[in-house]
């Protein structure tokens, strides 16, 4: 692909970039990361039931990983023999998918108030 074609499919996307997300109806939302989110319109680009189930995935996905991470640092034993920076990404990492998950679950009413 040459560097001009790209500047005319890159111009052709309308983007608005905001500190904080509202969700407006008839959108959908893509968690990139623990601070970064997509919105965009649904306008027949997706099929909202097929959405809510990847979404119910993921949000059943880090509700796992919350447990687990929960579980670990919830051992005596781990936060007292484990070296000091890994029980402070094991922290940070529980931190991240609990924000995650949050962002998950709002994706998925914003879905489902689109239908």
């Amino acid at each position: 692909m040459s560097s001009g074609s790209g500047r005319r499919a890159a111009s052709s996307v309308n983007a608005t970039i905001a500190s904080s997300g509202g969700n407006a109806a008839g959108t959908a939302k893509a968690i990139v990361s623990s601070t970064l989110e997509v919105v965009m319109p649904l306008g027949g680009l997706i099929d909202p039931v097929a959405e809510k189930a990847r979404l119910a995935k993921e949000i059943e996905k880090a509700q796992k990983e919350i447990g687990t991470l929960e579980k670990k640092l919830g051992n005596a034993d781990f936060v007292a023999k484990a070296p000091e920076d890994v029980v402070a990404e094991q922290k940070a990492r529980l931190a991240e998918e609990k924000s995650r998950a949050e962002r998950l679950i709002e994706a998925l009413k914003t879905v489902e108030s689109a239908q």
